[in-house]
């Protein structure tokens, strides 16, 4: 929003999405409290620091936007995995229906940051990033000696 305030769609599309994480870590937060637990730390996520070294620093300020659409795209597209995941196999129902609504929600993330980086860039040039980005993040997965590893 701060970096693109020129792109209206961007900001507004972004804004919105602020409002609705914010929901969504309150509503984790209540889910915590409901169970006795407590918020950690939060920790480098090793999955994110590494996909992030698929693009290289500097470049057109355009490029640049295009490449911080697909990490994003490519992160929630992960997480609506995970929250499909955890929805099916939780034996508590309130837990599951919550996760299966943040998959819903993750899937509509993953495809806006994917419809914006083929908005702002090549068309065709994007899906070939995107498809070189899903390459390089299968290597990346092969790295991690965890194999229960999600990034979180």
């Amino acid at each position: 929003m701060i970096g693109y305030p020129e792109l209206d769609d961007l900001v507004k599309a972004m804004s919105a999405l602020a409002r609705e994480e914010m929901s969504h870590f309150e509503m984790v937060h209540a889910h915590l409290m409901k169970r006795g637990l407590k918020l950690g730390n939060d920790n480098k996520d090793e999955y994110v620091a590494r996909i992030k070294t698929f693009f290289p620093p500097g470049g057109h300020r355009m490029t640049r936007l295009v490449h911080r659409l697909l990490i994003a795209a490519l992160i929630e597209a992960r997480s609506c995995e995970r929250f499909r995941l955890l929805s099916s196999v939780l034996e508590d129902e309130e837990l599951s229906t919550f996760y299966s609504r943040l998959m819903v929600s993750e899937a509509n993330h993953y495809t806006m940051f994917l419809q914006f980086a083929r908005q702002y860039g090549d068309l065709k040039q994007v899906n070939a990033l995107w498809q070189e980005l899903l390459a390089f993040e299968a290597k990346v997965l092969l790295e991690f000696n965890r194999p229960q590893f999600i990034h979180g």
